[in-house]
């Protein structure tokens, strides 16, 4: 119940962020794309990354690619290579940017059979490993390292969510590897 109680209050509190965060700037994609050649160099020409550590950020929802930049660049979300170049980004650089990434099409998977643990992920980023939130990733065609370290990094507390962290903390190596592979796989 306390679980529960947790979870609601979370996605309450997300979804009115995400709400708040919607009415600021509207993007201008082909601003973004203009702004978005420092980018390339880790993401990819269109958004698909060819480092398996870098994530896939073409067809994420805009209000998710916001929230992460803006996290980067103010602080709340720590990485060698995105702090540093997000820091002199203005919210009309991060909507921008967002709104071109977002555009894009996102990158499929070659498809894996799914794993038990898979059902309590589908809650937030559905069945189809889309996410049911704007503020959520969207989990399909994500590299299989990069969706390993990132489950890796809430379990020892180097990222930080209210959802996520005490989500991903039980999970044993195999639940994660076998997540990360089926997440890929899509």
């Amino acid at each position: 119940m306390k679980i529960g109680m947790h979870l609601v209050s979370t996605v309450t509190f997300w979804a009115f962020w995400s709400l708040t965060a919607s009415l600021a700037h509207a993007g201008d994609a082909a601003a973004g794309k203009a702004r978005s050649i420092p980018c390339l160099a880790c993401h990819g020409a269109e958004g698909v990354s060819d480092h398996y550590l870098w994530p896939n950020i073409a067809g994420q929802s805009e209000g998710y690619l916001v929230k992460q930049m803006r996290d980067f660049r103010d602080g709340a979300r720590h990485d060698p290579w995105m702090s540093p170049m997000a820091r002199n980004l203005s919210d009309a650089d991060i909507s921008d940017l967002a709104a071109y990434f977002s555009s894009l099409p996102a990158a499929a998977g070659e498809g894996t059979a799914q794993p038990g643990q898979a059902r309590t992920c589908a809650a937030c980023h559905s069945a189809k490993m889309t996410a049911t939130n704007s503020l959520w990733p969207k989990l399909a065609g994500q590299h299989e390292r990069y969706l390993v370290k990132q489950l890796q990094d809430y379990q020892a507390g180097r990222r930080a969510d209210p959802v996520m962290a005490p989500l991903a903390k039980p999970l044993s190596d195999q639940d994660v590897e076998e997540l990360a592979a089926y997440f890929a796989g899509q």
